[in-house]
């Protein structure tokens, strides 16, 4: 299946709700409409984070988001990127999606030039398939743009951390 990743766009508001709302109930969670609301618009300000990006389908349909940000650690001179969501839609799943998005973060974190790439996800998401074969992959990645659409990352200096955690973080 051909995507197209690309930056979330005010345009896509309604898609990029159905796709938030499934993530939000996948992992069992409620969040307020104001925090969605708020959220949302945090992606429309440039000097602002999270980042969100999103994979469209040849008809413009959204199929998964990723939202990411970069902080400073005290572990490096460089920051570190979290990827802090990534879903896709249930009937896309084991398209190579959720691989594309998390290539292209792995890019503009190599283009920030952070240290690594992490996320963290919930025991149960790690146990299920296709997820497990996804999360348990980590590698390093440097995505171009020729490498993004593919279900392997490129290699790369941006490093990968992925570990289930019991709770799921919250602000």
């Amino acid at each position: 299946m051909l995507v197209n990743i690309r930056n979330l766009d005010v345009a896509d508001r309604p898609a990029w709700e159905r796709l938030w709302h499934g993530y939000v109930k996948f992992y069992r969670r409620r969040v307020d409409a104001d925090v969605t609301d708020f959220t949302f618009a945090r992606f429309s300000d440039p000097g602002s984070q999270p980042f969100g990006i999103v994979a469209a389908d040849e008809a413009g349909r959204l199929l998964g988001i990723a939202h990411y940000l970069f902080r400073p650690t005290t572990w490096s001179r460089l920051d570190l990127c979290y990827l802090e969501v990534l879903y896709v839609d249930p009937g896309a799943r084991g398209s190579g999606i959720g691989r594309s998005l998390i290539n292209e973060v792995y890019g503009r974190a190599d283009e920030r030039g952070v240290s690594g790439v992490y996320w963290l996800t919930q025991e149960f998401n790690a146990a299920v398939e296709p997820s497990t074969t996804l999360w348990r992959s980590g590698r390093r990645s440097s995505a171009t743009s020729a490498d993004r659409s593919s279900k392997r990352p490129a290699r790369g200096r941006a490093g990968l951390v992925a570990r289930p955690v019991q709770g799921h973080c919250t602000r």
